[in-house]
């Protein structure tokens, strides 16, 4: 057999944003500060959202969470084009109506 030259659709296609790190459920860790090393921004079929690579602030080990509320994204977005990352933040959800996502 010989040596794959190409990349595969694995590699490319749906692959993770962030290989090799557990992926975390954002209802998991609303109310828990997390610390933002880099993003991957993405349009799915509803609509942009934001791979985050983060970690529990003191933990080395990274973790990505999918997000996909605007205000979080545009957060993200700036702080990234500004070279802030990494940042200490918290993700919340407001009980406004309607309820969306916020990090501070």
């Amino acid at each position: 057999m010989t040596k794959q030259a190409n990349k595969t659709f694995g590699d490319t296609i749906g692959a993770p944003a962030f290989p090799g790190v557990d992926q975390q459920k954002l209802a998991d860790l609303i109310d828990i500060p997390i610390t933002v090393h880099d993003a991957r921004f993405k349009m799915m079929k509803y609509g942009e959202v934001v791979i985050v690579l983060a970690s529990l602030p003191g933990d080395e080990r990274r973790f990505s969470v999918l997000m996909g509320g605007e205000v979080v994204r545009e957060k993200i977005r700036e702080a990234m084009k500004q070279h802030l990352l990494p940042l200490d933040g918290t993700v919340s959800l407001s009980d406004g109506e309607p309820p969306y996502y916020d990090i501070a």
